[in-house]
């Protein structure tokens, strides 16, 4: 969620081959009025019937241990308060007015029984250019430990149409092929790495380019305020 975050901040400032967006929105209203409306919010289900009212982090029983950590007080800990708290830099986070600006192929995912509205997720996707929908019918917040199988299918079909379509090599890893490419991703093995520096300058209202890592690109430059 806090990725989707951090992937449309990025995506004003530069361009990508192509965005993975799971479970969140591009705009922090949309997460209140949704949280407000689903006051019941569970870590895992009770038994083997999810309550339709409900909100889950997992909708299985027994959610792989490399997804848990998401179950704890810890998570989000000391970042919540600092990005959404009552002085939180995100509380009122909106890059809604920024997606049709962005043409980087995007694929959106979400869960049924998601921390987010599904119609929220799919909204933003219509939004962009290039954007992509999938609903996850059975799945809760961790959609892609929820349910693996739809969601790296539905990304592995996606990179193949939308990214390595123009792509002859495609080196990540010493793995230089297309289908090597395709194996990383069904292996679950997806990195992302984010400059601390450009992240701290998404955050803190960069206003001139020399304090950015990479230039502005012209949409970053229209959404600016003076």
């Amino acid at each position: 969620s806090f990725g989707v975050v951090l992937a449309l901040e990025l995506a004003v400032r530069a361009e990508f081959a192509g965005l993975i967006l799971s479970d969140w929105v591009a705009d922090q209203a949309m997460v209140t009025k949704w949280a407000q409306a689903h006051p019941c919010v569970l870590s895992v289900p009770k038994s083997a019937h999810l309550e339709r009212d409900c909100m889950y982090i997992d909708t299985v029983l027994d959610p792989p241990p490399w997804v848990r950590y998401t179950f704890t007080l810890d998570n989000p800990g000391p970042l919540g308060n600092i990005m959404w708290g009552p002085k939180g830099n995100l509380k009122s986070w909106d890059r809604t007015h920024a997606l049709p600006l962005i043409q980087t192929p995007a694929l959106w995912l979400v869960g049924g029984y998601d921390l987010v509205d599904p119609a929220d997720v799919e909204a933003c996707a219509h939004l962009m250019p290039q954007g992509r929908f999938v609903y996850l019918a059975e799945a809760g917040h961790n959609s892609f430990a929820d349910m693996p199988e739809e969601w790296l299918g539905n990304v592995t079909t996606w990179l193949g149409a939308e990214v390595f379509r123009d792509l002859s090599i495609v080196s990540m890893g010493g793995v230089a092929t297309r289908e090597g490419a395709a194996q990383l991703v069904d292996s679950g093995s997806i990195f992302i790495f984010v400059s601390l520096a450009l992240l701290a300058a998404a955050f803190t209202g960069c206003k001139s380019a020399r304090r950015c890592l990479l230039p502005r690109t012209s949409i970053e430059e229209s959404l600016l305020t003076p």
